[in-house]
């Protein structure tokens, strides 16, 4: 198996982990648009990903031709015959997902666009690191204006607790998480 199918199958293998369905993904958009988002966040979780590096940003975010390629390719039955097996390290960034991103409120009820919204986000934040956070929003805002920005702010504090240490998130922080993880959905 090439590198480029085994890297596929390992992300066929961490939704299969985390119970999401897997579905045909060249039959849905959604499901094509997710397997994007989903990927570029195991990724930036530090998931072993060599065949995904060129990501670019698209009309529904980010976006890598050769995970494109793969899905319309590799049929979903390789997950079951594949002996590939996920590495410890990256069953731990599977429940890092499956605890921060999976099991929030919003993964139920804006599964998409809250992963539009991460996806952004993050990209944005690594493309101008120098921008504010009020500058990142904005920015954000303005190239995905069928996004709340509630769901942008959301995710913005999903993103900031992902990469932080747990020792390192303060008591103000903590209380800041949870004001905005219970928020309605009402903007």
């Amino acid at each position: 198996m090439i590198k480029l199918k085994a890297d596929y199958i390992k992300i066929l293998k961490a939704m299969k982990q985390l119970e999401i369905p897997i579905e045909r993904h060249e039959l849905r958009k959604t499901n094509r648009i997710f397997i994007q988002k989903f990927t570029y966040i195991l990724k930036k979780l530090g998931f072993e990903l060599s065949s995904y590096n060129d990501y670019n940003f698209y009309l529904n975010g980010v976006y890598s031709p050769h995970l494109t390629q793969d899905y319309y390719q590799i049929p979903i039955t390789s997950v079951n015959e594949s002996s590939i097996y996920l590495s410890q390290r990256e069953l731990d960034i599977i429940e890092k997902y499956r605890n921060n991103i999976l099991e929030h409120p919003y993964f139920k009820t804006h599964k998409i666009e809250f992963h539009e919204a991460l996806t952004t986000i993050q990209y944005l934040y690594e493309k101008y690191h120098e921008l504010s956070e009020k500058e990142l929003l904005i920015t954000a805002k303005n190239l995905k204006n069928h996004l709340s920005r509630k769901i942008l702010v959301i995710s913005l504090n999903v993103i900031k607790k992902l990469k932080f240490q747990q020792d390192m998130v303060t008591p103000d922080l903590k209380e800041e998480f949870a004001l905005w993880d219970s928020l309605n959905d009402g903007d």
